[in-house]
């Protein structure tokens, strides 16, 4: 597994493609995939996306990912931080935030690396540096 963070539109899936020699068809977009896809993919962009479309469909995101460690441990996971700023006022989204936050501890654990990018540069969190 590889988990790369950043903020909104900071060039994180161009960094996975360059990284990790991924082409567009090899990564799945999370807020509008086929869930079950997932299990079998290459990457998930967007995948602080798939988290709330799990958590609307009322399902567990601790359970799914779970079963996507065992199904598919070498996925490229690609998420927003999206913890930072104002707090939401509505439960569901504080909610998701937590969750995906949770998540990506558990998926950061996991990774063989934790990239963060920042402007388009990535910065090693955890593993050696790949470029």
């Amino acid at each position: 597994m590889e988990l790369i963070i950043g903020g909104a539109y900071q060039g994180k899936k161009n960094t996975a493609q360059k990284l990790f020699g991924l082409r567009n068809t090899d990564i799945l977009d999370g807020e509008n995939c086929k869930i079950e896809d997932v299990f079998s993919c290459r990457a998930v962009s967007e995948f602080h996306m798939l988290i709330r479309r799990i958590m609307e469909q009322q399902e567990s995101p601790e359970d799914f990912f779970e079963h996507l460690k065992t199904e598919n441990p070498g996925v490229i996971l690609i998420s927003n931080e999206i913890g930072y700023g104002i707090v939401p006022l509505e439960r569901f989204e504080r909610d998701w935030r937590e969750k995906t936050g949770r998540i990506c501890c558990l998926a950061a654990q996991e990774s063989d690396h934790v990239i963060r990018v920042l402007a388009g540069n990535p910065v090693c969190i955890k593993g050696e540096q790949i470029w």
